[in-house]
């Protein structure tokens, strides 16, 4: 089930950026890790983003992600506009493009 696999990843990335001593890197190593990272985050973004529209609740996913009632509602429209853009979902789900990337091509 998706919520066990996440709770996997989350422990993962706990014990990752608990290990973390980027002053012990070089500059390459540092560079492709800071990759790895932002990959991630965009993968997060793809789960934010339809849960948040299935919630449907911009309150409710500010409180949860720590961010503005603004980027709240951006993260479900996002979402919403992902239903008809199925392509952009899969980028996103992929980590090939960012949040605010697939919430633009979404859109258009």
């Amino acid at each position: 089930m998706a919520t066990t696999q996440i709770h996997d990843v989350v422990e993962g990335l706990e014990k990752a950026n608990a290990n973390l001593e980027p002053e012990l890197l070089t500059t390459d190593s540092a560079r492709q890790l800071l990759d790895e990272y932002a990959r991630a985050e965009k993968l997060v973004s793809f789960g934010k983003a339809v849960l948040a529209q299935r919630v449907d609740d911009a309150a409710l996913v500010a409180r949860a992600t720590g961010t503005s009632i603004g980027k709240a509602k951006q993260t479900l429209e996002t979402g919403v506009a992902l239903k008809d853009a199925p392509e952009v979902g899969d980028a996103l789900a992929r980590g090939e493009v960012s949040l605010d990337q697939a919430g633009e091509i979404a859109k258009a």
